[in-house]
């Protein structure tokens, strides 16, 4: 190769050389005024990036969602209550001297307190719990009316039957909204004999019934047997299933109970921490419910839920 080729190829290496440099530098410029690509841009993928939903040092608020976590009910070993007895316990409490006592044999009141029960609330104060057992009827419009205008928040205990009819899901939820607790006494059955399996199918038709109103990511806890009614067994199988029995220190069920009115019943057998159980049926007027809320009220007392 003769000399001149030699630099005319040199020559045009270089400029092959320079057109590269210059073609890299523009595509540099033209990358960095892109904002697509831009460290800022709201669509960086970099580690840092505010976008990110991972930050391990962050505190991240949830959104709320329109439902939370379907209930699991406790699963009940039938080996645990199969030696407890299924005899039914009299229940049948006594107000002396401002004291209640439960009216049971020692030993069965002693066996009672493996489990969670109540039928009178410990150091209340002056306090009342009014509590409405509900079977196929509810005179809502009276006693809303009545609970509402004296200011008094109550628990109310529904049966299966009740919480199962259509026609009463209105009032239920009335109720709820009015800031009354609902609890379940299962279905209108004497259950303290039945089998352990029948016992648990009652609760969990029950609850299915609560939910069908209420949706399923909540419960009841409070349970009150039907008629007053339970054994060692049932109050067992009731504690397992994460109910929380609530007894009664005096119950009016009927206008001719015992020959005494509502107001010798309730009023009658006061005392701190007492839990009444009323029957709504027979109340078919709002003026003795009123009366009685006036008369306790004037001699002290407050009246709250079941949970306070």
């Amino acid at each position: 190769m003769r000399k001149s080729q030699l630099i005319s190829l040199i020559i045009l290496l270089v400029l092959v050389i320079i057109l590269i440099w210059v073609g890299a530098f523009k595509g540099q410029n033209n990358s960095d005024n892109n904002p697509t690509n831009s460290p800022n841009s709201s669509a960086s993928t970099t580690p840092n990036s505010t976008s990110s939903t991972n930050q391990p040092n962050e505190t991240a608020t949830p959104a709320p969602t329109d439902s939370g976590t379907p209930v699991v009910y406790p699963t009940i070993n039938e080996a645990d209550y199969a030696g407890l007895s299924s005899t039914k316990i009299v229940f049948d409490p006594n107000i002396v001297n401002g004291n209640a006592s439960a009216g049971i044999a020692i030993g069965i009141w002693e066996s009672m307190a493996n489990y969670n029960y109540i039928f009178i609330k410990e150091n209340p104060g002056k306090t009342v719990y009014m509590t409405f057992d509900v079977g196929f009827f509810l005179n809502t419009s009276v006693i809303l009316h009545t609970l509402t205008e004296n200011n008094i928040k109550a628990t109310f205990f529904f049966s299966k039957e009740f919480m199962n009819d259509p026609t009463k899901k209105d009032e239920i939820l009335q109720i709820a909204a009015a800031g009354h607790i609902i609890g379940t006494q299962g279905s209108l059955s004497d259950k303290s004999t039945l089998s352990i399996t029948d016992i648990v199918n009652d609760y969990k038709d029950c609850e299915a019934a609560y939910q069908n109103i209420f949706g399923n990511t909540s419960r009841m806890i409070y349970y009150r047997p039907y008629g007053g009614n339970f054994s060692l067994r049932s109050l067992a199988v009731a504690d397992g299933f994460g109910y929380s029995t609530v007894l009664y220190t005096s119950k009016y069920y009927s206008d001719v109970q015992n020959n005494t009115s509502l107001r010798d019943r309730t009023f009658g057998s006061l005392c701190d921490g007492a839990i009444w159980a009323i029957n709504p049926a027979k109340i078919d007027d709002g003026q003795p419910l009123s009366q009685i809320i006036a008369d306790t009220i004037g001699a002290g007392y407050t009246f709250k839920t079941i949970d306070k």
